[in-house]
């Protein structure tokens, strides 16, 4: 199930990116980021664990993979809002740092059970400036 808590130290059996993961960070990140750049992080970025919350989940990165992110101002990056069978309210995103050029990204329902398969059905809705 994307969002249960993985582990995966060792290169051998590094977490990839799950799809609607690639899929969120090109949209969050696409604006800020130079092509290269973004679609080299996309390549390299390996997660850490997906810790499950029951209304979503978190994507923690390897800072190694994130340090392009050390100069972005990710409250400027647009909201992410989607949409999933499952979820009648949809679901939004958050990106957020993590100590030395770490990231986290979040998956959230709005007080709805998370989805066991999100790729399924998975659809972006809106990529709006975010109001600070």
């Amino acid at each position: 199930m994307l969002g249960s808590s993985d582990q995966g130290q060792r290169s051998s059996d590094a977490i990839r990116l799950a799809p609607e993961e690639r899929s969120v960070l090109r949209l969050l990140l696409g604006h800020v980021l130079d092509p290269g750049k973004l679609e080299a992080m996309l390549e390299n970025a390996t997660v850490v664990n997906r810790e499950y919350s029951g209304t979503g989940y978190f994507c923690h990165f390897k800072e190694e993979n994130m340090k392009c992110l050390a100069d972005v101002d990710l409250r400027q990056l647009p909201s992410i809002v989607g949409k999933h069978p499952a979820l009648q309210y949809g679901f939004g995103t958050l990106l957020s740092n993590e100590g030395q050029c770490g990231a986290c990204l979040e998956f959230f329902s709005y007080e709805e059970p998370w989805p066991e398969d999100l790729a399924s059905g998975f659809q972006v809705e809106a990529a709006t400036p975010r109001q600070i």
